[in-house]
């Protein structure tokens, strides 16, 4: 079965994906970069896409995560760190530059 997928969630990538699918294919969403885009239901309908939405975790996953930090077997540090608030901006330029280990910062008033 064709199928095609887009990762992204953007307007442009959302639309190449509906041109980069076959007729009678299968098109699946699951980007989340822009809550809402235009998409070309004429191309769609007229080539009979199949389009279908795919969220990548389930209940389980989080359960499961959950329970691997409670116990101890995964942490989250150093990935994660807190920095005062008026930091934020060089936070934000590290992240983007060079983020070294550190995945998400939160900002403390």
């Amino acid at each position: 079965m064709p199928v095609s997928v887009d990762a992204v969630g953007a307007a442009a990538t959302r639309a190449s994906c509906v041109s980069a699918t076959r007729s009678a294919g299968t098109l699946i969403l699951s980007g989340l970069h822009e809550e809402t885009s235009a998409m070309p239901a004429a191309e769609i309908i007229r080539r009979e896409i199949t389009v279908r939405g795919s969220f990548c975790y389930t209940r389980e996953n989080f359960a499961a995560a959950i329970a691997a930090l409670q116990s101890g077997s995964i942490r989250l540090d150093p990935w994660i760190v807190e920095a005062p608030l008026e930091d934020g901006g060089a936070w934000f330029d590290r992240l983007i530059d060079a983020p070294g280990a550190v995945a998400k910062v939160l900002l403390i008033p």
